[in-house]
C-alpha cells in the first residue's frame, strides 16, 4: 500500500469518527471542500493535516481499547473463582 492509499484511509476514517466530511472540516478548522478533495482523492493531504488526522484517528483507538480494558474486568470480576 502506498502513502496516497494511506493517507486516503485516514481521511475516510477520520470522517467516520468525525460524522462526515463536514464536522472533520470544522474539528481541522478548514474548509469542507478541501476535507472532500481528499475524500476523493483529488489532493493529496498536507503532511501537518494527515499528522491531525492521525491524533484523530489515535485517539479513537485508544478509546476502544480502554472500553475493551473495562469490559474484560467487569467480565473478570463477574467470574472470579
Amino acid at each position: 500500500m502506498g502513502v496516497w492509499a494511506t493517507r486516503q484511509r485516514t481521511v475516510l476514517r477520520a470522517c467516520a469518527i468525525a460524522g462526515d466530511e463536514v464536522k472533520l472540516a470544522e474539528l481541522l478548522g478548514v474548509p469542507v471542500q478541501e476535507v472532500a478533495d481528499w475524500v476523493l482523492g483529488n489532493v493529496t493531504v498536507p503532511t501537518g493535516q494527515f499528522l491531525a488526522l492521525v491524533d484523530i484517528v489515535l485517539d479513537d483507538n485508544r478509546k476502544g481499547i480502554e472500553l475493551n480494558r473495562d469490559f474484560i474486568q467487569s467480565i473478570r470480576e463477574r467470574y472470579r473463582r
